[in-house]
C-alpha cells in the first residue's frame, strides 16, 4: 500500500502481516513492517510467550469453566475435608485398603478412611489411632492383628476406644494365630470397637 493521507484511505482498508500503521508528520500514514523497528530488550521479555487474542478466547472461564482432555491439579492431603479439588489419586487413597506391617514398640496408625491395617505383633505395643473425624461425619477401619511366631503378644488400646459392656477383649496369644477387629467412630470423641474374629 503506498503511503496515503488518513482521509484518502476507505473504511475497510486493512494491513496484511505483520504491517502496522504509523501516523508520522503531515498526517501521512505510512505501512512499516514490524521487524524494522527497534524493540527494548525489556519489552522483546515481556511481550515473549504472550497468546493472542484467538488464544486468550479459548481459555476456560474463571467462573464454572468445561474443561477438556486430562486436565491436573494438585492433590490434596490424606483427609483433607475442605473444598478442595479430589483428585482421582486422592479418591484412591481414601478408599484403598491400607496394609501396614509394623514391628515397632509403638505403633502410630497410619488410617485416614475406610482401611485395613494388617499388623504382626513382634511385641506388646501401646496403639495410636488416626485423628477421630469431625462431628457429624464418620470414619471405619478394621486392623487384623497376628502373634508372632513366639506369641504371648498383647497391645494397649487408646483411651478413647469404647467396648459393648465395658469389656476388653483378650487377644488370642498362641504364635502365630490372627485375630481381627473392626473400629468406628461418628460421634468426634470416641472409637467404638467390634471384636470381627480371633484366633484364626
Amino acid at each position: 500500500m503506498a503511503n496515503k493521507k488518513l482521509s484518502e484511505l476507505d473504511a475497510a482498508t486493512s494491513l496484511a502481516g505483520s504491517d502496522v500503521t504509523i501516523v508520522v508528520q503531515g498526517g501521512v500514514t505510512k505501512r512499516v513492517s514490524l521487524n524494522l523497528i527497534p524493540v527494548p530488550d525489556a519489552v522483546a521479555t515481556a511481550l515473549s510467550g504472550k497468546a493472542d487474542a484467538s488464544a486468550l478466547a479459548a481459555k476456560a472461564p474463571l467462573a464454572s469453566p468445561t474443561f477438556t482432555g486430562t486436565p491436573a491439579a494438585p492433590t490434596a492431603t490424606a483427609g483433607d475435608n475442605s473444598t478442595a479439588v479430589a483428585t482421582t489419586a486422592f479418591v484412591q487413597n481414601a478408599v484403598t485398603t491400607e496394609n501396614v506391617t509394623t514391628t515397632d514398640s509403638s505403633v502410630a496408625q497410619a488410617v485416614t478412611g475406610t482401611g485395613v491395617n494388617v499388623f504382626t505383633l513382634t511385641n506388646s505395643p501401646t496403639l495410636t489411632f488416626p485423628a477421630l473425624p469431625a462431628n457429624g461425619r464418620a470414619k471405619t477401619f478394621t486392623l487384623v492383628l497376628t502373634q508372632d511366631a513366639t506369641g504371648a503378644r498383647t497391645v494397649t488400646w487408646p483411651a478413647n476406644v469404647k467396648w459393648a459392656g465395658g469389656f476388653t477383649p483378650a487377644l488370642s496369644t498362641t504364635a502365630n494365630k490372627t485375630d481381627v477387629f473392626s473400629f468406628i467412630s461418628y460421634d468426634a470423641t470416641n472409637w467404638l470397637g467390634f471384636p470381627g474374629g480371633v484366633n484364626f
